[in-house]
């Protein structure tokens, strides 16, 4: 058995011994026959095709639909292929959070409304609108060999603004990073006269990682006072014994407090990332300070440095 759509989100389904015209005649007419095809994964069906006869049609994927293929009035640019050919090459370069992001956008029932406000040749042609609420459809038809973009011209700049608001342009990386690495917040956020003439302080090193591995592995132990010491305390002749200061470890690590330090602070963030395949701890502290620890826009972050 086999699903097809047409002009309704509720499938009509078939026997596969079916062709595509007995199928097509059961919903369109006669002097209709001629504007409508039958089509799976972006391929057109052959009117004489059995289901059973099409290619890659298996238990998991029996959805085929039909579609009005009326050329456009819309006369097509100059650089159309030239146009197809670049989103093309963007397109083979997804990953899958920006497919993720694709399908966010086109399932989006108010962000297709706008859309239809900004393209209302959208309405004149319904084929564009199940086309661009389809998303293996939408792919496809960059590659549909039967000459959907010559007779859809309309169909690419739609794309492209998808594209425009679904993936916008990343920053230019090269100085964001620059700017990161060289005035990171805490710098910034810094007080004392010295600041302005100190050497910057890096954010991450490998010593802060050593510290912070071996605090986790060995928390330090409460001090008590031993009550059988022979050390007199309250004669002034007596030496470092008497002195009420306090250890100098303890004043320099207070500031540094296990939840202060960035590996600790971005525990889990860092996790993830390196699930991601981004191992390098320095860049991605960076990153995740610069979103305040969002690990998603993190990723959209690197993903575009990677690129």
């Amino acid at each position: 058995m086999a699903q097809v759509y047409f002009d309704s989100d509720t499938p009509n389904i078939y026997e596969l011994d079916l062709t595509a015209n007995e199928i097509l005649s059961k919903h369109v007419t006669n002097e209709q026959l001629a504007d409508y095809d039958l089509f799976f994964n972006g391929r057109k069906i052959g009117k004489d095709q059995k289901l059973s006869d099409i290619k890659g049609l298996t238990n998991g994927r029996k959805i085929l639909r039909i579609l009005n293929r009326k050329s456009s009035r819309i006369q097509a640019p100059s650089n159309l292929r030239q146009q197809v050919v670049e989103l093309d090459k963007r397109v083979e370069q997804f990953h899958f959070m920006e497919d993720r992001h694709m399908t966010t956008f086109m399932y989006d029932k108010n962000y297709i409304k706008k859309l239809i406000n900004d393209f209302p040749i959208i309405l004149e042609e319904p084929i564009l609108l199940n086309v661009l609420t389809d998303y293996s459809l939408l792919k496809a038809m960059l590659h549909e060999e039967v000459g959907f973009i010559q007779q859809h011209p309309s169909y690419v700049p739609i794309f492209q603004k998808i594209l425009a608001d679904a993936l916008p342009p990343a920053p230019a990386f090269p100085n964001f990073m620059n700017n990161m690495m060289n005035n990171p917040p805490r710098q910034r956020n810094a007080v004392g006269n010295n600041t302005a003439s100190a050497p910057p302080r890096q954010l991450f090193t490998n010593q802060m990682l050593h510290d912070a591995i071996f605090r986790t592995a060995n928390p330090p132990v409460p001090v008590e006072s031993s009550s059988t010491s022979s050390a007199p305390t309250s004669s002034p002749s007596t030496g470092s014994t008497a002195s009420t200061e306090p250890p100098e470890a303890i004043a320099i690590d207070a500031p540094e407090t296990a939840a202060s330090i960035p590996v600790n602070r971005y525990a889990a963030q860092l996790t993830q990332l390196h699930d991601m395949g981004f191992t390098d701890d320095n860049t991605n502290i960076v990153i995740l300070d610069s979103v305040d620890g969002n690990v998603e826009q993190a990723m959209d972050l690197l993903f575009a440095m990677r690129d």
